[in-house]
């Protein structure tokens, strides 16, 4: 905890901060700093068919982190373009991207608009087709914080760009053993015998 006071108290301390009320224009407020009215995102979301994305005069918060010496990796949702491999978040300041380039994808089958969109890096990745992808990139993340604490690097940022509280939505089913488990518990605890 001491270096994050260090941290705050040799930068800038930020008590409030608005979000948008869509997920593209959030994205690039939060990784440039900016309003999105200021970085040509204030209009809403990035379309698959729009060949548009995060303009490049505007340098990432990973950008800057990298810069600093820092390894920089993302996880999870990008939907700040695709159309060009300059707007890549590989591009953008970021080592490492493991999720989608688009807005929204099946939570199983990772299909936006009858294209799969499930990548590391520029790689499409087929091995964790119909895996849960909240799990994924839980795992995703751990694997990268736990092959970095055995580096000797920077500490390191890991960005989190989830798709959790986004459509569409699916759930990820508990195992029949654990359904069956809550089960038996529920009835012994709600049964009069």
């Amino acid at each position: 905890m001491p270096n994050l006071h260090k941290l705050a108290k040799s930068g800038i301390i930020l008590e409030q901060h608005y979000s948008q009320p869509s997920c593209t224009p959030s994205r690039g407020a939060l990784l440039t700093g900016r309003y999105p009215v200021n970085i040509d995102l204030h209009p809403g979301v990035i379309f698959p068919q729009v060949p548009f994305g995060l303009p490049t005069q505007f340098p990432t918060l990973a950008d800057k982190l990298r810069n600093a010496g820092y390894a920089t990796h993302a996880v999870g949702k990008w939907h700040l373009g695709f159309c060009n491999k300059k707007y890549l978040p590989t591009n953008r300041g970021f080592d490492h991207h493991y999720g989608f380039w688009l807005g929204a994808q099946g939570y199983y089958s990772h299909i936006r608009d009858h294209g799969y969109d499930l990548r590391s890096d520029l790689n499409i990745v087929q091995a964790d087709n119909q895996t849960y992808s909240s799990d994924l990139y839980g795992y995703q993340a751990a694997n990268i914080i736990s092959r970095h604490r055995k580096s000797k690097k920077a500490a390191l940022p890991v960005l989190c760009l989830s798709i959790s509280t986004h459509t569409p939505t699916s759930t990820n089913p508990l195992p029949e053993h654990v359904f069956q488990c809550k089960k038996q518990s529920w009835e012994t605890r709600h049964t009069r015998g």
